[in-house]
């Protein structure tokens, strides 16, 4: 079981049309892979500003996981999501709904942070996927000619945390990837210990 998955994902994420999900996934993946590579063991980053916009939200994240108070972990999460809209290209489709998106993204934080103990901080590493994964759900809604509205962005949100973490697959890979990019741009601390070994929870 993931810690505090159940409880983020709550029932509203199976509202949102499987189709759009779908196709808000695979959007994300496309990204995902021009930004960092199909590797996510060794990913490597594009040299554009989006690609290091998205390197830096894989590194705040894995910080978020690592803090001691929650508080910083919880402000380290929030600072990734308005990098995530600009990597996603979805500023202009969000903007309205952009305060309703970000307290969704804070709950899934506190979800993890206050229910996961040390297993949930290091799940923080997931929030930028998870972040992609609802935006290109929105965006998916946008080209379907559904309107942007702040229940759509909650649910948006919920699915997304809904597929990554009931994907252990996934948070393995999400994980495993902040992990990396992190070591890159840090010298080594032997107090840091790779979290992709250290979800037991998870089997991994």
């Amino acid at each position: 079981m993931i810690p505090g998955a159940g409880v983020v994902a709550g029932p509203l994420a199976s509202k949102l049309a499987a189709s759009l999900v779908s196709e808000g996934e695979i959007e994300a993946e496309q990204v995902e892979a021009q930004l960092f590579g199909v590797n996510e063991a060794l990913p490597e980053i594009e040299e554009t500003e989006q690609g290091h916009e998205a390197a830096l939200t894989e590194e705040l994240a894995y910080e978020a996981g690592q803090v001691e108070s929650e508080d910083e972990a919880a402000a380290l999460v929030s600072s990734t999501l308005p990098i995530t809209v600009a990597v996603m290209g979805a500023a202009r489709i969000v903007r309205p709904v952009m305060p309703t998106l970000t307290q969704a993204n804070a709950r899934v934080a506190r979800v993890l942070i206050a229910q996961g103990g040390r297993d949930g901080r290091r799940l923080l590493a997931t929030m930028p996927r998870i972040q992609r994964r609802a935006l290109g759900m929105m965006r998916a809604a946008r080209r379907h000619g559904r309107p942007i509205t702040g229940p759509l962005a909650v649910r948006a949100m919920q699915a997304a945390t809904q597929r990554v973490l009931g994907d252990p697959g996934q948070v393995a890979r999400a994980v495993e990837r902040s992990t990396m990019l992190r070591r890159r741009t840090a010298p080594y601390n032997p107090r840091r210990v790779d979290a992709s070994r250290r979800y037991s929870p998870l089997g991994y």
